[in-house]
């Protein structure tokens, strides 16, 4: 069994969307893996694997897997993609993130 939730934990946990937040701001998506045998997580940017670093955080404990950008700007704009692999399968979820340089 394979099963990914996904939520964004700014927006009430509703689907990945598109998410948006002003340059410097904090920006965080989480998605819930609950899977029979245990499953293998990564994020992805624009299809290109994220490695955990000190500008891309990813914490992954009891199920709940978190990337978070502490500081986003321009340069971090794109479609992340929250991925659980297991013998069984794969299953991606996926969510736009917009970094506004002025509020409109």
């Amino acid at each position: 069994m394979l099963k990914l939730k996904e939520q964004n934990t700014q927006h009430d946990q509703k689907p990945l969307k598109e998410y948006a937040v002003m340059v410097g701001q904090i920006a965080r998506f989480e998605c819930i893996v609950q899977s029979h045998p245990p499953s293998n997580v990564t994020w992805s940017r624009n299809g290109v694997a994220i490695q955990n670093s000190s500008q891309n955080i990813i914490e992954y404990r009891n199920g709940v897997c978190r990337l978070t950008i502490p500081q986003a700007y321009p340069d971090d704009a794109g479609v992340y993609g929250c991925t659980a692999t297991n013998p069984l399968g794969t299953s991606t979820t996926t969510g736009q993130l917009l970094v506004q340089t002025k509020r409109l």
